[in-house]
């Protein structure tokens, strides 16, 4: 039996995808007969058991106009809770506060291995762009290059700004839980041509672009389309956006705790706005997938790797946003639903965790070599 210890900032009650990778990365190796800790920031120190793994919340630092995330600062505590958990395998969902745990692991001749969930530079332009975004993420990314064993991408595109460096990545993406989203049972229900419901689901803060959406319905009310759009998601934007689209018919329905009822708004939903243009992965977009419902999304993100024949990819003007959908709905198109479920069902979190526990050297991994590199390129 293997100890696991994974840490992570942004992570909270109402965290989205590094929430729902953490939680499903300790089931599966719970799964597998190994032990995990999570350390997260939290407002008190604590812990909590659950069946999967223990909790460690550490005091942190709020962090302005985030909308609740908080950063864990202190090194001392990181080190101490380290030497606590005496780990065999650590890893990192962090680039910023939390490197002191990697030279921790390498003092103690632990493998650590990192998860890049963001472009570096992409945060940077979307938040300072006046800034040398390439420049600053290059020096972060030779920085952990340099303090961890192997880095973990989900995405080619996730990948490109170690590439650029030179630096390997291993490709693991993400899962589904392909039995909780899934189409709805009355799949043959009452279509109409006339009336497209589209979805948002996404935390509302900048480098999401939540904006865009309420363009894109803008647009469609403008061409004398009765589309109804509906928000799920919560963030610092939330003001703003209902500022945007007062006259137009729009729900916000904030933050869903509930999975279930999450996947039962995407279900019901004839297509699912990504307009993120950093997006290294989208998880929600999967899951919207997984539940039958096509998605259009960013060309400039990773998100047409994820999503496939599954849906399109466009640029910035609404116009084509709405000719997006148009061409995934009835009567342009009865297929999109079917090929959104077959692409989903292809991306189980089972082959996620495989993947993982192949990289750590807990199972023997039964294909090919899934490294990312500018020698191998786009390797599986």
């Amino acid at each position: 039996m293997a100890r696991i210890v994974h840490l992570a900032n942004f992570f909270g009650p109402r965290s989205g995808g590094l929430r729902t990778m953490m939680v499903r990365l300790a089931e599966g190796y719970q799964a597998a007969g190994h032990q995990t800790h999570l350390v997260v920031p939290s407002q008190p120190d604590g812990w909590q058991q659950s069946t999967t793994a223990r909790t460690h919340a550490l005091g942190s630092v709020r962090v302005p106009r985030s909308g609740g995330y908080r950063l864990v600062w202190s090194p001392n505590r990181i080190r101490d809770v380290l030497n606590e958990i005496r780990p065999d395998i650590v890893e990192l969902s962090d680039r910023l506060t939390l490197v002191s745990a990697a030279r921790w692991a390498r003092q103690h001749g632990i493998p650590c291995t990192l998860f890049a969930h963001e472009r570096v530079d992409g945060v940077v332009a979307e938040h300072a762009p006046r800034l040398p975004g390439t420049a600053i993420a290059d020096r972060m990314n030779t920085r952990i290059a340099s303090e961890v064993e192997r880095i973990v991408t989900t995405t080619h595109y996730a990948a490109a700004e170690f590439e650029r460096l030179g630096v390997a990545t291993f490709h693991v993406p993400l899962g589904v839980d392909a039995d909780r989203f899934r189409p709805r049972e009355d799949e043959a229900r009452d279509i109409r041509h006339d009336r497209i419901r589209i979805t948002l689901c996404s935390r509302l803060s900048r480098e999401k672009h939540p904006g865009k959406a309420i363009e894109v319905l803008a647009e469609a009310v403008r061409q004398g389309r009765p589309w109804h759009l509906t928000v799920i998601g919560d963030g610092p934007l939330r003001g703003s956006l209902r500022r945007q689209a007062a006259g137009l018919p729009v729900t916000f329905l904030g933050f869903l705790s509930s999975p279930d009822a999450v996947a039962d708004q995407l279900k019901r939903s004839d297509a699912v706005l990504a307009p993120g243009p950093i997006e290294t992965f989208g998880l929600a977009a999967l899951e919207a997938l997984a539940c039958g419902t096509p998605v259009v999304c960013s060309e400039r993100s990773a998100l047409s790797e994820v999503v496939g024949e599954a849906g399109l990819s466009v640029g910035s003007d609404p116009r084509q946003w709405v000719d997006a959908v148009t061409a995934l709905t009835p009567p342009r198109d009865y297929t999109a639903r079917q090929r959104a479920r077959e692409r989903a069902i292809s991306m189980p979190w089972a082959k996620t965790v495989q993947r993982m526990l192949a990289l750590h050297g807990l199972v023997d991994h039964p294909g090919r070599d899934f490294r990312r590199s500018p020698f191998l390129a786009k390797a599986a």
